[in-house]
């Protein structure tokens, strides 16, 4: 029996979901051209893309709350919530941590063994938000 390597803590609501892997933790901007009258061509940066998280392989403990919180997901109308990612060092330890503004699920994939896992796990967790704000530990 094999034990997963959970990197990554996700805390909802005051509960934690353990993670192997996470993408999409970035800043990144839309660019935007133009040319002006003179015959110049110009670049610069536009709008903030949205925040778009993936995380990977997590444990099942609170799959049901993570099911609900997707669930109140309606025309237009979304529950959003601020949320903490923690990159977690071998004693599971948080070293980084981020505050992620106004997320909300946007997929969940169902119950999947992985490779190396003797337990199920779910197999994807994404959700979108505002903004991630890096907190380093000291």
């Amino acid at each position: 029996m094999s034990t997963p390597t959970y990197r990554y803590k996700l805390t909802v609501d005051g509960r934690d979901y353990l993670f192997c892997g996470i993408s999409g933790l970035e800043v990144a901007y839309d660019l935007v051209e133009y040319k002006d009258g003179t015959g110049g061509w110009h670049q610069m940066p536009g709008y903030r893309n949205p925040l778009v998280l993936a995380l990977r392989q997590g444990s099942t403990e609170g799959y049901k709350a993570l099911c609900d919180w997707i669930d109140t997901i309606n025309i237009n109308s979304v529950e959003k919530k601020d949320v903490t990612v923690a990159l977690l060092d071998e004693s599971l330890t948080p070293s980084v941590t981020w505050s992620v503004i106004d997320a909300f699920p946007i997929k969940i994939t169902s119950l999947v063994y992985a490779d190396g896992i003797d337990q199920p796990v779910i197999g994807e967790l994404v959700l979108q938000a505002a903004r991630a704000l890096p907190q380093f530990q000291d």
